[in-house]
């Protein structure tokens, strides 16, 4: 049990310096807000707050509260669990150290990819594009998978064909 004391320590320790938990998640709030390709001032304006409390956020120096965790999880659709994850962390049972950092999600192609590939309007071409991801991905070769994928279009799909 913490004492009076040893709370009053704890909490002179951690004022006024962002943890390693308060910068991750102002990443991981970073990377959502730019994968939906909103600005800082949009996310601003629902949240009710100025644009440099989103800086702030994203920084890590303004730490975010568990209510604007909660709004922040529903304006950027996503689930609370989202702005922890890619962190490490330990786990009570054992103290095993979980390091995600080598996540293939954390990286920016990645996070790119998943921006373009949201800004596809037509759902046909979004579904061809990812089944030809999926099977290229299971077997690591480009050309033998374009034709099953495509069907013979020789790697566009019928919708691409048409706008071409």
């Amino acid at each position: 049990m913490m004492t009076d004391a040893s709370i009053k320590r704890r909490q002179r320790r951690t004022r006024g310096k962002p943890s390693d938990i308060d910068r991750a998640v102002g990443r991981r709030l970073k990377e959502r807000r730019q994968l939906l390709g909103r600005t800082q001032s949009n996310l601003a304006e629902r949240l009710d707050v100025t644009f440099q409390q989103i800086q702030k956020y994203e920084r890590g120096s303004n730490r975010i509260g568990a209510s604007r965790v909660y709004l922040l999880a529903q304006v950027m659709e996503v689930s609370i669990a989202y702005f922890f994850e890619g962190k490490s962390t330990k786990h009570a049972e054992g103290g095993i150290a979980v390091d995600r950092s080598g996540d293939p999600h954390n990286l920016r192609e990645t996070q790119s990819l998943a921006a373009a590939f949201h800004r596809i309007e037509d759902p046909i071409v979004r579904r061809r594009l990812y089944d030809l991801a999926r099977a290229i991905g299971a077997s690591g070769k480009a050309e033998s998978n374009v034709e099953a994928v495509d069907g013979g279009s020789g790697g566009r799909c019928p919708a691409v064909k048409r706008s071409l």
